[in-house]
C-alpha cells in the first residue's frame, strides 16, 4: 500500500482540479480559493508521506528500512508537485478561459456599489425635499402670523385712537356746554336783573321828582360798572381755562403726531422682519436649484451607467469575434477599469464635496432662520412693550389732563358763582345805602311840602 501512496496522492489531487474545473465552467466564475486548496493539499501528504517514511526508519539498520523512506519521499514529491502542477492549471484556466467572468464580476461589484451610493443619494435628495418643503410651510405660517398680528394690531389702535377721539369729543362737548350754561346763566340774571332795575327806575320816575331820578341814574352807573368789573374779571378766567385748553389739546396733536411716528417706525421694522423672511425664501430657491444639480448629476451618472454597458457589450462582441487580441484587449480592459475607477472615485468625491457644502449650507440657513425668528420674536416683544407702554402713557395722561380740566372747569364754576353771589351782596347793600339818603330826602320833601300846605 506505501509502494502506491504517491498514485493515490495524485489521483486525489487531480480529481479535485477536475471538480474544482467543473466547478469554475458551472459557475462561470473563477474561485481564488481553490488553487491555495490544491497547494495546500499536495503540502499535506508532502509532510504525510515523510512522516510515514520516517514512522518505521531504523537508525540502527538503516537498510532495512530504506524502501519504506523512499516511498515516503516519493509520496512527499509527487504530492507536491501535483498540488502545484493542477494549482497552475486552475490559475491557468481562470486567466485565460474565466478572465472576462472576473472582470464581469468587479464590474457587478462596482455597480453594486454604484447603485447603492445611488439609492442613498435619491435618500438624501428625497430628505432635502422634505427639508425644504418643511422650511417653505413654516415660513408660509410665519408670514401669516405676522400679518395677522399686524393687522390685528393697526385695527386695535384705529379703535383705541377712535375710542380716545370720541372720548376727547364728548369731554370738550361737555365742556361746551358746560360754559354756554354758564354764560346763559349769567346772561339771564344779568338780563334780570337790568329788567328789574328798569321797572323799578319807571316806578320811581313816575312817583319821585328830578333828585330821585339824578340818584337813581348814580346808582345805575355805580352798579353798571361793578358789573362790568366784576363781569371782566369772570370772562378773564373764561379766558384763561379756554387758553388751557387750547394748549392741552396742541400738546395732545403733538403727542398724536409722536404716536403715528412710532407707529411708522412699527411699520418699518415689519417690513424689515418681511424682507429678512424673503431673503430666507430666497435662500430655500437655492435649495430647489441644488437639488435640480442633483437630479442633474444624477441623470448624467445613469446616462454614463448605460454608455458603460454599451462599451463592455461592445467589448463582449469583439472579444467573441477576435480571440487572437485578447491579451490586447484585456489591457484596454484594465485601463478602461482603471478610468472607471477613478472616474467613480472623482463622482464619489465631488458627490461627497456637494453633501458637505449642502449640509454646511443647510445648517448655516438653519442657523440664520433661528436668528431671524429669535430677533424676530425680540423685535415683536419690543414693539408690544412700546405700544403697552404707549397705550399706558396716553391713557395716563389722557386721565390726568381730564382730572385737571375738570378740577379747573369746577374751580372756574365754583368760583364765579361765589364772585357773582358776592356782587349781588354787595349790590344790594349798595342799594340799600343808596335808597336811605333818597327816602330820607323824599321824607323832608314831604314834609316840607305838608308844612308848606298847613
Amino acid at each position: 500500500m506505501f509502494a502506491f501512496l504517491h498514485i493515490i496522492a495524485v489521483i486525489t489531487i487531480l480529481s479535485l482540479m477536475v471538480f474544482f474545473l467543473y466547478l469554475d465552467r458551472k459557475s462561470q466564475k473563477a474561485n481564488q480559493n481553490y488553487p491555495s486548496l490544491l497547494i495546500t493539499i499536495g503540502i499535506g501528504f508532502t509532510f504525510f508521506g515523510v512522516a510515514l517514511g520516517l514512522m518505521d526508519f531504523n537508525t540502527d539498520d538503516p537498510t532495512a528500512g530504506l524502501a519504506v523512506l523512499v516511498n515516503g519521499i516519493k509520496t512527499a514529491f509527487w504530492g507536491s508537485f501535483t498540488g502545484v502542477a493542477a494549482s497552475i492549471i486552475l490559475r491557468f484556466h481562470s486567466l485565460i478561459c474565466l478572465k472576462e467572468n472576473v472582470a464581469e464580476s468587479r464590474q457587478d461589484d462596482q455597480l453594486n456599489q454604484f447603485y447603492q451610493e445611488h439609492t442613498a443619494l435619491s435618500e438624501r435628495v428625497n430628505y432635502l425635499q422634505t427639508i425644504n418643503t418643511t422650511l417653505n410651510n413654516n415660513n408660509e405660517n410665519l408670514i401669516r402670523a405676522l400679518t395677522d398680528f399686524g393687522l390685528d394690531l393697526d385695527q386695535k389702535n384705529k379703535i383705541n385712537m377712535q375710542e380716545m377721539l370720541q372720548a376727547i369729543t364728548t369731554s370738550l362737548n361737555g365742556i361746551e356746554q358746560i360754559q354756554r350754561s354758564t354764560q346763559g346763566y349769567i346772561a339771564s340774571e344779568i338780563a334780570e336783573l337790568r329788567g328789574e332795575f328798569v321797572i323799578f327806575a319807571e316806578k320811581q320816575a313816575e312817583q319821585t321828582t328830578e333828585i330821585f331820578i339824578r340818584a337813581l341814574e348814580q346808582a345805575i352807573q355805580r352798579f353798571n360798572e361793578n358789573l362790568t368789573n366784576s363781569l371782566g374779571d369772570n370772562f378773564k378766567q373764561l379766558n384763561v381755562a379756554i387758553t388751557q385748553l387750547v394748549e392741552w389739546q396742541n400738546q395732545y396733536a403733538t403727542h398724536v403726531e409722536d404716536q403715528t411716528q412710532n407707529y411708522a417706525v412699527m411699520l418699518e421694522q415689519v417690513n424689515e422682519m418681511k424682507d429678512d423672511f424673503s431673503a430666507v425664501l430666497a435662500n430655500v430657491n437655492q435649495f430647489n436649484q441644488i437639488i435640480q444639480q442633483l437630479e442633474t448629476a444624477i441623470t448624467s451618472i445613469d446616462y454614463k451607467n448605460t454608455e458603460f454597458n454599451s462599451r463592455i457589450e461592445g467589448f463582449y462582441g469583439a472579444l467573441d469575434s477576435k480571440i487572437i487580441d485578447i491579451e490586447h484587449a484585456r489591457q484596454l480592459l484594465d485601463n478602461g477599469f482603471k478610468a472607471s475607477e477613478s472616474h467613480m472615485q472623482n463622482m464619489q468625491s465631488t458627490s461627497e464635496k456637494i453633501f458637505d457644502e449642502i449640509n454646511g449650507y443647510l445648517e448655516a440657513s438653519h442657523t440664520r432662520a433661528l436668528n431671524t425668528q429669535k430677533q424676530s420674536v425680540e423685535h415683536i416683544d419690543q414693539m408690544q412693550q412700546q405700544i403697552k407702554q404707549s397705550f399706558e402713557s396716553t391713557q395716563q395722561q389722557l386721565s390726568e389732563n381730564l382730572t385737571t380740566l375738570d378740577n379747573q372747569l369746577q374751580q372756574t364754576l365754583n368760583q364765579s358763582l361765589i364772585t357773582l353771589a358776592q356782587q349781588l351782596g354787595s349790590l344790594s347793600t349798595k342799594f340799600a345805602q343808596d335808597y336811605e339818603p333818597i327816602t330820607t330826602n323824599l321824607k323832608k320833601v314831604m314834609d316840607s311840602m305838608g308844612r308848606g300846605i298847613q
